[in-house]
């Protein structure tokens, strides 16, 4: 197995990592799309604010509430769901 690196995790930090994208997913698919596009935009394709901002045609402190909200809504969810991050 040469060139094979091994996974570090462990059987619990896996299964952790899965339950947190099970909610982080649920989530996404309860939330309206301008907090949907601001999320994938800024977490999965590291879109600067300012850029969301010009797109959604807001202002960046307009973005920076909605990001705001959605990481209170998200760490609610994720607590109710019983995971403490």
């Amino acid at each position: 197995f040469e060139g094979f690196i091994p996974d570090q995790r462990t059987v619990d930090e896996e299964l952790e990592s899965r339950e947190i994208g099970r909610v982080i997913s649920d989530y996404l698919k309860q939330t309206s799309d301008k907090k949907l596009y601001i999320f994938i935009s800024r977490y999965y394709f590291a879109i600067p604010i300012k850029e969301i901002a010009n797109k959604l045609n807001c202002s960046e402190s307009s973005v920076n509430k909605e990001i705001k909200a959605i990481k209170t809504e998200l760490l609610q969810k994720l607590n109710k769901e019983g995971i403490d991050l």
